[in-house]
Order: C-alpha cells, then sequence, then structure tokens
C-alpha cells in the first residue's frame, strides 16, 4: 500500500516536472526571440502587475478548471467526457480573455490572446486532469503572467496589451501553440488517458 502511494506521488512529481520544462523552454524561445528581433527589455512587474499576475493565476484556475472541469466529471467519468470537459473549459477560458476587446485591446491583439488562451487553458486542463491538484497550474499560470507583464511597455498597469501584432507577439503565440500541441499529444495517449480516469475514480471513491 506504501509503495502504491509512492509510485503516485512520484508519477504526480513527474508530470508537473514535465509541465513546468515544456513552460521554461517556451517562456525562453519567446524572450530570446524578442530580445534579439525587437531588443525587448525586461523588468521586475510594478506591485499592481504582480497582484494582477497572482488574482488571475489563482482565481482563473479555480474558476476555469477546479470548479468547470470538476462540474463537469461530476457524474461521468469516460474519455469522451474528460475531453468534453477539457474543451468547454477551454473554449470559456478562450471567451473571457476575448472579453479584452472591451477594455481597449484591438480587435487583432485580442483574437491572438483567445487564441493564445486555448493553447494555455489545454495545458492547465490536462496538468489539473493528470494529477487531480489545482496548485501547480495556479503557480505555473501567475509565473506566466509575471514573465508576460515584466516585458517592459508591452502592457498597462492593469496587464492589457497595449501594442498591436508584432514579429515577436506571432512567434509567441506559434510556441505556445508547439507547446499546446505537445502536451495534448504527450497526455492524449490511451496510457495517458487511463491514468486520468483511474485519478478521477479514486476522487469519486474518496467523496463517497
Amino acid at each position: 500500500m506504501e509503495s502504491k502511494k509512492e509510485d503516485r506521488i512520484t508519477d504526480t512529481l513527474n508530470v508537473i516536472l514535465r509541465f513546468f520544462i515544456a513552460f521554461v523552454v517556451y517562456w525562453s524561445a519567446s524572450a530570446v526571440f524578442g530580445i534579439l528581433t525587437e531588443h525587448a527589455e525586461f523588468a521586475f512587474p510594478s506591485t499592481e502587475k504582480l497582484y494582477a499576475s497572482f488574482a488571475a493565476g489563482i482565481l482563473e484556475e479555480l474558476i476555469f478548471r477546479l470548479l468547470i472541469i470538476s462540474v463537469l466529471l461530476r457524474k461521468r467519468r469516460e474519455k469522451k467526457q474528460l475531453y468534453r470537459a477539457l474543451m468547454i473549459s477551454t473554449v470559456i477560458f478562450a471567451l473571457a480573455h476575448g472579453g479584452n476587446i472591451f477594455y481597449g485591446a484591438g480587435i487583432d491583439v485580442s483574437i491572438m490572446q483567445m487564441i493564445s488562451a486555448m493553447a494555455m487553458g489545454t495545458a492547465f486542463g490536462l496538468l489539473f486532469l493528470r494529477t487531480r491538484h489545482i496548485l501547480p497550474g495556479m503557480i505555473l499560470h501567475t509565473l506566466h503572467d509575471i514573465i508576460a507583464l515584466s516585458e517592459v511597455g508591452a502592457t498597462d498597469e492593469s496587464g492589457l496589451v497595449i501594442h498591436g501584432i508584432t514579429l515577436a507577439s506571432v512567434v509567441d503565440l506559434l510556441l505556445v501553440i508547439a507547446m499546446g500541441i505537445y502536451l495534448t499529444y504527450y497526455y492524449s495517449r490511451e496510457n495517458e488517458i487511463e491514468k486520468m480516469l483511474e485519478i478521477r475514480k479514486k476522487k469519486k471513491g474518496a467523496e463517497n
């Protein structure tokens, strides 16, 4: 029994590590490209931006992953339900980011943010489904927002993107899509899906 518990802990840590590595590779590649091609500058975010990053990282994960996915999987835990829950939560997450257009963001930038949110939402959703823990997603989400808001002149104090589409922003979008595709492909394998279903069934059993 103790051995199985240790195996589950090791498995969970390995999953979290894989996601963190994928994000670090994406962040690094995006930042290096921005610096080399557009001389992007980065500085530690202001208190307002840090607050916005933590608020988004915590609240959005609670709402779009923990709440929505858990509700959608409350009664049925099958393969197609996993896909459906992930897709619905991700689409709602993307649409919520598209709402930035009502706060002054351009249509082009808002569309790019929605596409990026689709990739990010998929990654965070897979992480939650595969580990059953919301904290790793909160940490990654918060770190991502802090890094995004650390680019000088890219956003206002509320975190709203104030520049138009640039070559660096297009490359950033392509990189995050590539990361999303990689994680989706890896965690769509049959053995990974079975582990997701097993985790959800164990959670149901614990609740009963």
